[in-house]
């Protein structure tokens, strides 16, 4: 102590600076030694002024003589201070822009009725409104380049002469002053649908300018791409604006995609990836379809890549949007509930609704951020969104950040990082799942909790490189104190394969651990007890008087040509069309499992309505058994895992059911119920060694 005590006195004693009245901030460790910080502080002659014990400061007076900077110098060196920050001052409205629709329409950047929902934008804006050096390219329908509100923040392409019908700058493109229209292959990216004039306008329409409305970053470059000329387009069109993105050459610096769509796209993937290796943040809608895409997954919003993040949507009172997908995979949430924005002429002006107002409030808090930390990685940037978001009971279950995006979070400092887990465990497994648990770590101190807990497995060791490429556990870990227990369940594993867990915590500014000491486990093995893939149309099934078939659908089945169907004919029914298995022997089979792939897939009402279902069926008995029910699901091929224990020792059916009462309009699509890959697999009790590998 008297060390310590003596650096004080030494700091104050050699300031040689009066002192000013402004107070000091603390931040102290939560501590019995915190009071003896106190009365020391005092015996000095320091003044408490005021403590806010909910939040955790205090404000403190120098003692006399000593100024406020060399007040805070001397505190920064005393043990048990957290943090400690001069007073700031702040002016009536000067953050505040002259745009004269900012307080009557913009509620999301700053709402005084609902002062606790909106981004609190306007003490981001005390820190920064941005730099035009920041580029945000926005691939979505064009944008309205004439816009008064837009035009003085759309990127101009310095190495193009307009419209002298040459590429000046050999980039390919010939006349390309700003953007492209990769629909109809063109120069002029205009904007007939309106969509990416209002995401571009909550991205950056001119702030303080004195019309109309104020992006999130006041100064900024839009690039516009124009792949959407209806509400649809292909993957293909889209490669285009990402391939012009790259050939760049690192002058992009965020994409905003307000769209997605529900098949995963290798291409797309890979597009994505690469814009990552350039440091290109990339933020996603979430989508609008009211469901956890931790089980029905949106792409591109739901790439496990570190520079995506995955935007859900909020309303003014402070709920999830109506329509707004949520859960794990979406990162953070945002405003996106009647965004009033910039849209083409004659108009110039309107509200919309969706994720996909909500994702360009991140790419404008993006841009924010990087204006004054233009050295933060896409992964970092993407920890601080999330780790800095604006908490609330509203929000625990609707995102990984458990909050919304708030701006002027974005720019706290802390340090060191939060301490990593240090005790992670497997403590069950099974053929497919394995059980963790672990000890809730801390962040700056032993009785701190850390904001996230984030949870990884693969099939290869976890370090710095592959933290990225593994697999994540579609978990919300509860909030606690530091040391107390969590446990999470990893499905979908593979029989007979060795496993690597890992977890990451994240602090309150965004500050990510190391990796927590490496947990790994052998799933049980397995020997194929039944299987079928449909590839001989004579299997044995049972699908009389239905209109399930065993079709031939390359592009659909998950391997070879064949699988089972159901598609969604039209006219609604209501008897359930089944398929049934034949008989299986499940006599001395220890530990049975019924094991299938499917993908279901439908909309609208009929996600509500329509069902498919999984029963069993034992020798001798009369009544079938359910086995599990789906709705709603829609996904690239996931795979079922259902323990038959209480069937074994005697024969079996499997029977496949679908409930039909709502049609979908659009008869062309290859839409329905489709199954693979169906088959019985007797587990080894013991998960020591791996004995067959059952590929799926």
């Amino acid at each position: 102590m008297r060390s310590f005590v003596f650096f004080f006195l030494f700091l104050i004693l050699t300031a040689g600076l009066l002192c000013s009245a402004e107070p000091v901030f603390i931040r102290m460790e939560r501590t019995e030694k915190a009071s003896a910080v106190r009365s020391l502080l005092i015996k000095k002659g320091a003044r408490n002024r005021r403590i806010f014990s909910r939040l955790g400061w205090e404000s403190w007076e120098p003692p006399p003589g000593i100024s406020d900077s060399a007040f805070l110098a001397s505190l920064k060196n005393l043990p048990h201070v957290k943090r400690a920050c001069l007073s700031t001052h702040y002016e009536l409205c000067d953050a505040f822009p002259n745009d004269p629709d900012f307080l009557t329409r913009q509620w999301a950047l700053y709402s005084s009725s609902y002062p606790e929902n909106d981004i609190d934008a306007p003490a981001a804006w005390d820190i920064t409104t941005g730099t035009n050096r920041i580029v945000v390219a926005v691939i979505d329908s064009g944008i309205d380049a004439a816009h008064p509100d837009i035009s003085p923040n759309l990127w101009q392409n310095s190495g193009e002469i307009p419209e002298n019908g040459k590429d000046d700058d050999g980039n390919g493109y010939i006349d390309d002053i700003s953007g492209w229209d990769f629909y109809n292959n063109a120069p002029l990216p205009y904007d007939a649908l309106g969509h990416g004039t209002l995401v571009s306008g909550v991205i950056g329409a001119k702030g303080n300018n004195g019309i109309g409305v104020s992006g999130v970053c006041w100064n900024v470059r839009i690039l516009p791409l124009k792949v959407f000329e209806g509400s649809q387009t292909t993957v293909e069109v889209i490669l285009g604006a990402f391939d012009y993105i790259l050939g760049m050459q690192g002058k992009i610096h965020i994409i905003n995609a307000s769209w997605g769509g529900k098949f995963y796209s290798p291409v797309l993937y890979d597009a994505i990836s690469e814009c990552a290796k350039r440091g290109i943040l990339f933020s996603a809608a979430a989508g609008n379809e009211k469901m956890n895409t931790a089980e029905h997954p949106v792409y591109p919003a739901s790439f496990n890549l570190p520079n995506v993040i995955s935007v859900g949507a909020t309303d003014i009172y402070g709920n999830l949007w109506s329509k707004s997908d949520y859960g794990p995979i979406v990162s953070v949430c945002a405003p996106g509930s009647s965004i009033y924005s910039t849209i083409p002429a004659p108009g110039y002006y309107g509200s919309s609704s969706g994720t996909s107002l909500a994702a360009p409030h991140v790419s404008g808090a993006a841009a924010l951020l990087l204006s004054i930390s233009p050295g933060l990685k896409p992964h970092e940037t993407r920890n601080k969104i999330i780790g800095c978001a604006k908490e609330g009971s509203k929000w625990e279950t609707v995102s990984l950040s458990r909050g919304i995006l708030n701006l002027p979070n974005l720019f706290c400092d802390d340090a060191p990082q939060p301490s990593p887990v240090s005790d992670l465990t497997v403590t069950e497994i099974g053929l497919t799942t394995a059980t963790l648990e672990f000890s809730l770590p801390y962040d700056n101190s032993p009785v701190e909790p850390v904001r996230i807990v984030e949870l990884r497995y693969a099939r290869f060791p976890l370090n710095e490189d592959s933290w990225w490429k593994a697999e994540r556990v579609p978990i919300l870990i509860e909030e606690g104190l530091p040391g107390e227990k969590r446990t999470a369940l990893v499905q979908e594993l593979l029989p007979g394969c060795l496993y690597f867990f890992g977890a990451r915590s994240l602090d309150e500014c965004g500050l990510q651990s190391a990796l927590s000491n490496e947990a790994f486990a052998y799933t049980r093995s397995a020997s194929v007890v039944f299987v079928e893939n449909f590839e001989n149309p004579d299997s044995g099934w049972d699908l009389s008087a239905s209109r399930w078939d065993i079709a031939t659908s390359p592009g659909l089945a998950l391997s070879g040509e064949r699988l089972l169907f159901h598609p969604e004919a039209s006219g609604a029914y209501m008897d359930m069309d089944a398929a049934i298995s034949p008989w299986i022997d499940l006599k001395g089979i220890r530990e049975p499992y019924l094991v299938f792939s499917h993908q279901y897939e439908f909309y609208g009402l009929e996600r509500l309505t329509n069902e498919g279902r999984v029963d069993i069926l034992q020798e001798g008995e009369n009544e079938w058994e359910a086995l599990g029910r789906f709705k709603i699901f829609y996904s690239p091929w996931k795979r079922e895992t259902f323990y038959l224990g209480n069937w074994k020792g005697g024969r079996i059916r499997i029977r496949f059911r679908f409930y039909h009462v709502f049609e979908f309009l659009d008869e062309g699509d290859e839409i329905g119920w489709w199954i693979d890959d169906v088959k019985i697999l007797e587990s080894e009790v013991s998960p020591e060694k791996p004995r067959s590998l059952i590929l799926f």
